[in-house]
């Protein structure tokens, strides 16, 4: 099925729900879906770059749009939480985040951040030959040889392939990506079993650990809204 109602789409995707019926539904991708987004929806109705699928699939086919550093090649391709999107024929970039009002937006950051995205860690197991295989939000998989815990964050170079680890503990600088505080950030004051507590705007909040993702170390890493 390559289209679904708008009223089922997730309210993630701040959508306008009753100009048109359907939605086209993004290609599987490691992100949730509530939490990715067609690449059409966005160059269509996010930035305005294109009026149509058709006027899409010709900037396709010129190497126009690239996410993570990669070339897409499908309107239905997706692209997700802090997934970064760069339009080398624009000379523009942005980041995949949320509002404060939970809903999916593209924030604009310089070439120098478009090089780099951080991950959370979602799970880990052993490989056969001992190794430390984890698996970020996004769906990746890496095999580490340094301590990581799953709720830890990895900052990937995407030019150079590195990659380092950024830890879930007291001191990190922590964004939410769900629940009533979603979009909010600061600096990580408590951590227990399954809560955290975090100083947002000089107010100490609490959440579900789930919800938080790390993205630096007593300040962050990425460009944040206020």
């Amino acid at each position: 099925m390559t289209h679904l109602k708008k009223l089922n789409a997730p309210r993630q995707w701040g959508i306008l729900r009753k100009e048109k019926k359907y939605v086209v539904r993004p290609f599987p991708s490691g992100h949730k879906l509530e939490l990715s987004l067609p690449i059409l929806v966005v160059m269509r109705d996010m930035l305005h770059h294109v009026q149509s699928a058709r006027e899409l699939r010709h900037v396709l086919r010129q190497k126009g749009v690239l996410v993570d550093g990669k070339e897409l090649k499908e309107i239905r391709s997706s692209i997700g939480l802090f997934d970064v999107l760069s339009l080398p024929q624009a000379k523009e970039q942005y980041r995949v985040m949320l509002g404060s009002n939970g809903k999916l937006q593209l924030s604009s950051i310089d070439a120098k951040e478009s090089e780099m995205k951080i991950c959370k860690v979602t799970g880990k197991r052993k490989t056969k030959g001992g190794k430390t295989q984890i698996t970020l939000h996004d769906g990746r998989n890496f095999n580490v040889d340094e301590e990581v815990h799953v709720g830890d964050a990895v900052v990937l170079h995407l030019k150079d392939k590195k990659m380092s680890i950024v830890k879930l503990k007291k001191g990190a600088y922590v964004y939410l990506t769900g629940g009533k505080h979603s979009g909010s950030h600061g600096v990580l004051q408590d951590i227990s079993k399954q809560n955290v507590v975090f100083e947002h705007a000089k107010n100490r909040l609490e959440t579900l650990k789930k919800y938080v993702t790390v993205v630096g170390e007593g300040k962050p890493l990425l460009k944040l809204n206020e």
